[in-house]
């Protein structure tokens, strides 16, 4: 196996508002039925400036929403192959001007920071096949898999730029395990193989495509060096909201509902410290470990109460109480209002 190229974005687990925007407005040409949870990040997202980013967890809790809501598992392959739509962008331009697609592609790796951090890109040549691989590194593939359809098929979308609309990989690759019904439905986006359980999240072609020149249009080199030094200035200027109570949100939102230990120590072991270290480090930013899972209890507990029509014994379980009435006494010291008091209040959320 040979390795052509390897790049490695580890400084940061963040997804950028080039990437978020992208999602935004196809979500925005769709009818989608939100939560109030999900609309929620849906305007958070909307709000971010251009060298602003989101959490990684958060942005992936905010795509398992959508295609639940939507009932389409799929949505994000549909998102990424519509995302180009041909308009005008810097790294766009600067993909279209490398004499190769190999070039191109050497290209498109340098600027993954400026969509995704914390994520891992290279190109493997194996039997004059080429696989272009994706992986977040921090994240398991099965919970990050909306993700991995939305970045692989938007790669597809970038490739036929260059090679034309009606071009497709030989195969696609998953980490995670696809159903018969799942593979039918991507087929049905891009009639191509779909294996599962791969060794890495990939695409694959024939290597002769990474040598053919198939772009047609001339570019100005001095334009194309603007467009550099403007990208490289932006990828400097992003900001990443690094303080350890933003990470343990993150942490906490990503394992509540699948884990019964969400414990200060559970948390601190995600992170590699001591749970002295995490109250020490929350300490400072004046702030404790039962407050945010409070806060982060009391939006699901409204989320799903009020949009999900949850019963409240269920509720109680899935958030770790051990029994009914100890999570109304905590709804209550949250919204000021047992549950069934503030769901009266409240329907007029739905929709």
């Amino acid at each position: 196996m040979k390795k052509e190229n390897s790049i490695h974005h580890s400084s940061h687990s963040y997804i950028h508002q080039l990437k978020l925007s992208e999602i935004i407005s196809y979500l925005q040409s769709i009818d989608v039925p939100f939560s109030y949870r999900s609309k929620v990040l849906y305007n958070k997202f909307k709000l971010l400036k251009l060298t602003e980013v989101a959490p990684i967890q958060v942005y992936n809790e905010f795509l398992r929403l959508i295609a639940y809501e939507t009932k389409d598992l799929q949505w994000c392959a549909k998102a990424g192959l519509s995302s180009c739509n041909h308009n005008y962008s810097p790294i766009g331009e600067i993909f279209m001007s490398a004499k190769t697609l190999y070039d191109a592609l050497i290209e498109l790796n340098k600027y993954t920071d400026l969509f995704q951090g914390k994520t891992n890109t290279n190109i493997i040549i194996e039997n004059h096949k080429a696989f272009v691989n994706y992986e977040v590194s921090i994240l398991k593939p099965d919970f990050y898999r909306f993700d991995i359809e939305y970045s692989l098929f938007r790669l597809v979308s970038q490739l036929r730029e260059r090679l034309g609309e009606n071009w497709v990989p030989d195969s696609f690759h998953f980490q995670y395990a696809l159903n018969k019904k799942d593979k039918e439905n991507l087929k049905k986006i891009i009639p191509t193989h779909y294996e599962d359980n791969a060794k890495f999240n990939a695409i694959s072609f024939s290597e002769h495509w990474l040598h053919d020149n198939f772009n047609q249009k001339e570019y100005d080199e001095t334009f194309i060096f603007f467009l550099k030094n403007h990208l490289d200035r932006l990828k400097h200027s992003t900001s990443m909201p690094a303080s350890m109570s933003t990470r343990v949100q993150d942490i906490v939102h990503q394992y509540i509902l699948s884990e019964k230990d969400i414990s200060l120590s559970c948390i601190a072991s995600k992170l590699y410290i001591s749970p002295r270290t995490l109250q020490r480090k929350l300490a400072k930013e004046n702030i404790n470990f039962s407050d945010i899972l409070d806060k982060i209890r009391c939006d699901i507990s409204i989320n799903k109460l009020v949009e999900e029509n949850i019963r409240i014994d269920s509720l109680a379980e899935l958030l770790g109480y051990t029994d009914s009435a100890a999570f109304s006494k905590a709804f209550k010291r949250w919204t000021g209002s047992p549950p069934l008091q503030y769901i009266k209040k409240n329907s007029h959320h739905k929709a």
